[in-house]
């Protein structure tokens, strides 16, 4: 019996150590099973902070060549700098705070709904998000402020996918050299910083050095004559058309300059209104200087069909189809209704007066502007390029007035009068435009060839459409 009892307790003993073994070892495995679980999350989120830093990286290369500044933009790489440094974060457990704070507010919150981070209901909300959409540039065309907080793309924490990203640009490796940064002008390198933060706390900050694009380029007019015509050029009234040059004001004649009109069909010299050039002045009341007009004109290389390749660039390259098209949407001065060209004129915003076109400016309008009186605005005092144009060739103005500084080119025009004055050129592309009923001009109108207004015209950066982005040189992870 002491036999049998002894051996039950060894036997009793030995199943507690198996369990107890047992045990430990699934706990062994259930912990290691957990950190590697919790690695594993870690690391899934690591790659994601990296993926949002590289997505964040090629957001700023894009918006850096898309605004880039330049005669067709409102602000400069400088302005940015500027921007970042006055209301940047630049650690990384400032940029985590301020996220840990930004997932908290409205604007997050509707993000994250509607870009639906599970998946099962997507949306096109993200490219509500898009810098490079006007959403992303700043309120004051010139200068970030407060009130650009959560909107703009640079020195802002703003909402990408499951978390946060914060840019901050700058021309010194560390950001927090504020002294340098303010005094750098347009630098040919700037260091962009991109620090990605998931509401987990997840963190990867990355540092690359971006290139600017090609340098702005002038855009270049043909400068033949005032007034260049595909259709015939008729005139009425005591509207003046003068090619001789003028200066920038369009007030003093400093050259013989070109022809008054020339004209891809054949035309006969207008007997009313007043054309001169050529060196020789306006016969007055009326008439029309020899030498200073040509119909049947021969055009190297064809008549123009469009307003992009009546122009050059300034090293003599082609401007590419869709130029100044998409430079006037970058700039916000493209317009495709007649409401919103009125509202651009009657506003101050970039800076420009009230009730005139903006210096500097490219104004591309996309519409029948129809047979209302059509207002080139009060007078721009730095060379402008004004385009009405479709692709019917229907955008013929009518009833011009306003004054007008640089090159306009238009499908056409009709009644050119008041007492509007254009200085520098004016260029017609429709074939059929005298058949709107038109006489080019009448009343007291007044176009002055101007070679300096056209020497000064706004530039572009390259003929590449969209433009190119800023090249980036050097990458490295920061954290």
């Amino acid at each position: 019996m002491a036999k049998t009892s002894s051996a039950r307790g060894s036997a009793l003993m030995i199943s507690l150590v198996v369990v107890v073994i047992t045990v430990g070892i699934g706990g062994a495995f259930l912990t290691q099973g957990l950190v590697h679980s919790t690695e594993q999350k870690s690391s899934i989120e690591a790659d994601e902070a990296m993926t949002m830093c590289d997505a964040g990286m090629e957001r700023a290369r894009q918006a850096l060549g898309a605004y880039r500044g330049g005669a067709t933009q409102a602000w400069h790489w400088k302005d940015i700098i500027t921007y970042c440094v006055s209301s940047g974060r630049f650690t990384p457990l400032q940029m985590k705070a301020d996220a840990k704070a930004f997932f908290a507010t409205p604007l997050f919150a509707a993000y994250a709904q509607s870009i639906d981070v599970l998946g099962s209901n997507p949306t096109n909300a993200a490219d509500n998000f898009d810098p490079l959409t006007p959403a992303y540039l700043p309120a004051n065309q010139t200068t970030w402020s407060a009130g650009d907080t959560g909107k703009v793309l640079f020195g802002n924490t703003f909402p990408f996918q499951r978390g946060a990203l914060y840019i901050v640009l700058s021309v010194t490796p560390d950001p927090s050299n504020t002294a340098n940064v303010n005094n750098t002008v347009d630098p040919d390198n700037a260091y962009v910083t991109v620090t990605a933060t998931l509401q987990s706390g997840m963190q990867r900050q990355v540092q690359g050095v971006l290139a600017k694009p090609g340098s702005v380029q002038k855009l270049k007019a043909n400068g033949l004559a005032a007034i260049v015509s595909n259709d015939t050029v008729s005139l009425t009234g005591s509207i003046t058309v003068d090619g001789r040059d003028h200066d920038y004001a369009g007030q003093n004649v400093t050259g013989p300059g070109v022809f008054g009109i020339i004209s891809n069909s054949a035309m006969a010299a207008p007997s009313n209104g007043s054309v001169g050039g050529n060196g020789t002045a306006p016969p007055h009341p009326k008439g029309t200087a020899p030498g200073s007009t040509q119909g049947n004109y021969p055009f190297p290389n064809g008549y123009p069909a469009t307003p992009d390749s009546a122009l050059s660039m300034a090293d003599g390259s082609a401007v590419a189809q869709g130029t100044l098209k998409n430079a006037a949407i970058s700039a916000g001065t493209y317009f495709n209704n007649a409401a919103a060209y009125s509202n651009y004129l009657s506003s101050t915003q970039g800076g420009k007066a009230s009730g005139a076109i903006g210096d500097g400016a490219i104004v591309y309008l996309e519409f029948t502007p129809g047979n209302g009186m059509f207002d080139l605005g009060s007078g721009n005092s730095k060379s402008s390029i004004m385009v009405v144009h479709t692709s019917t060739d229907s955008g013929i103005i009518s009833e011009v007035h306003g004054n007008f500084t640089g090159l306009l080119l238009a499908d056409g025009v009709v009644r050119n009068n008041g007492t509007s004055h254009i200085v520098g050129e004016v260029q017609v592309f429709s074939p059929t435009a005298s058949q709107a009923g038109n006489v080019f001009g009448n009343g007291n109108a007044e176009i002055d060839f101007s070679s300096a207004a056209l020497a000064d015209l706004p530039g572009v950066a390259g003929n590449t459409i969209p433009p190119t982005p800023a090249k980036l040189l050097s990458y490295r992870r920061m954290q």
